[in-house]
């Protein structure tokens, strides 16, 4: 199930020179070039009108074989790996010192990482930190307690039936609205469940027992745990078959079903909407749903559940979202379905690498730290500087035209000024100082910081919607 790819080959066979040599020359000297597009990576065995991927890319694919801990291979998995070990001095450093001011963005991710590579404090303290969860999907004994720790679900990070969150609304960028959709499942799309394939019934059935091995690990026998995932699986079928499939999800209009509050409850009324609306402390006039039908699904698929099938499915949702905090035992079994069996990945990534792959929550904090390092403001402001050269460039281009009317001309500069960027970093940086984060506990660092960013979500709600705010670190390789 792997595959190998060429990050940006075609774009680059437009920009290869006429000579291959990486030397540029001037009109007085000759200096170091950079090298646009380097023909190694060309099969020149394949006739670029026969087969023109294995032309382009033939050559990286055979020179670059995909590492046994990657499901893929390209030019952003080396800029990746570049990254990485930058970041990796910032992480070493930083999980080194404990005389760093508490809530600062080097106490936060230098606490998060040593917390994060304990593995030996992890295994000795096993599912301790996650028992008063547990405790309370043991304590289920109806449909309505079920539903009720939902909203609690919301702040651990624990997948629950539906999805609630807080975006800018769709057909009117300038607020926020709030989004309820459909969830439940663990597999990435509903055709996984519904496939009749051999491979895809290899999937399901691994699945399921991934679903087991989950029960098992967090205390349920063998034999229960097996009928428990049976019925568990058996469960987000149903829910998958509800699902909008991928098609009708790319379309806006059928995903944009904006109601009243009282409109959207009545899709579903047993799922107690009143109390997880007052559990998440959000308060609404109006809901874009962006899947009506399956939502009306749940008003009868979830409580004609056994108690004892919603408290099970509870319980491996809470400890698979966890996985990866947890001891060893729980990550592999995470790692072989997710990575292996969906993904064709090998082998297990160095700890290090899997612990930063697990610190987005904190993405801007790192991004500050790595940008203090790697991007100055001097280098930034010449990134500004060229955009704002080329805005020029496009203006008195937009002047010069002849076949453009003027009252065209005057609509196109206005959406030329209208254009926005973000460059490198943001100028402002988050404040995460009052998100509790130590040495202490891997798990309890990552369900302080999931319940944090939960809040800091919600409470768009009824804001200006921030146009200058980033959603990716600025470590992050993505262009």
């Amino acid at each position: 199930m792997k595959y190998s790819i060429l990050i940006g080959a075609l774009a680059s066979l437009g920009l290869v020179f006429s000579s291959c040599s990486n030397q540029v020359k001037t009109d007085n000297s000759t200096v170091a070039g950079f090298l646009a597009f380097d023909t190694v990576n060309l099969d020149r065995s394949v006739h670029p009108c026969e087969d023109f991927f294995q032309f382009t890319a033939g050559g990286f694919i055979l020179n670059n074989p995909i590492p046994e801990s990657e499901g893929r291979w390209g030019q952003f998995n080396i800029l990746i790996e570049s990254n990485n070990e930058k970041i990796k001095v910032i992480l070493d450093e930083f999980s080194n010192k404990t005389d760093l001011k508490k809530g600062s963005d080097e106490q936060l991710i230098g606490d998060l990482y040593f917390s994060g590579m304990d593995s030996s404090k992890i295994e000795a303290d096993g599912l301790s930190h996650l028992q008063s969860i547990l405790d309370e999907v043991e304590a289920i004994s109806s449909f309505e307690d079920f539903m009720r720790l939902q909203a609690k679900f919301k702040f651990y990070g624990v997948q629950s039936p539906f999805g609630v969150y807080v975006s800018p609304d769709s057909k009117n960028a300038n607020q926020y609205a709030v989004y309820l959709g459909q969830s439940g499942t663990g597999m990435p799309d509903r055709d996984y469940y519904l496939k009749t394939d051999s491979l895809s019934k290899s999937i399901q059935a691994k699945y399921s027992n991934y679903i087991a091995n989950m029960l098992e690990l967090s205390g349920s026998p063998i034999e229960e745990a097996e009928k428990l995932a049976n019925n568990i699986y058996a469960l987000e079928n149903a829910m998958a078959e509800a699902h909008m499939n991928k098609v009708d999800r790319r379309n806006p209009d059928l995903t944009y079903n904006k109601m009243t509050f009282a409109e959207m409850k009545q899709l579903a009324p047993a799922l107690l909407w009143d109390d997880y609306f007052k559990g998440i402390d959000l308060q609404f006039d109006s809901v874009i749903v962006s899947s009506p039908n399956f939502i009306k699904s749940l008003q009868t698929l979830l409580p004609k559940c056994d108690v004892a099938d919603l408290k099970a499915y509870a319980r491996f949702k809470v400890v698979s979202a966890y996985a990866e905090q947890l001891p060893g035992a729980f990550e592999q079994a995470h790692f072989d379905f997710y990575s292996t069996t969906l993904r064709g990945t090998k082998v297990m990534k160095p700890r290090w690498k899997r612990i930063l792959a697990q610190m987005s929550g904190l993405n801007e904090q790192l991004g500050h730290l790595f940008v203090n390092r790697h991007f100055s403001p001097d280098s930034k402001q010449k990134v500004i500087d060229m955009v704002e050269d080329l805005r020029e460039a496009y203006r008195e281009r937009i002047k010069g035209l002849d076949w453009m009317t003027a009252e065209t001309k005057v609509k196109a500069l206005e959406k030329l000024d209208a254009f926005t960027y973000k460059i490198g970093y943001p100028d402002t940086w988050k404040d995460y100082s009052m998100v509790d984060v130590s040495r202490e506990s891997y798990l309890k660092n990552s369900m302080a910081i999931s319940a944090h960013r939960t809040r800091e979500n919600l409470a768009r709600l009824n804001k200006p919607v921030d146009r200058n705010e980033w959603f990716m670190g600025a470590h992050v390789v993505n262009a």
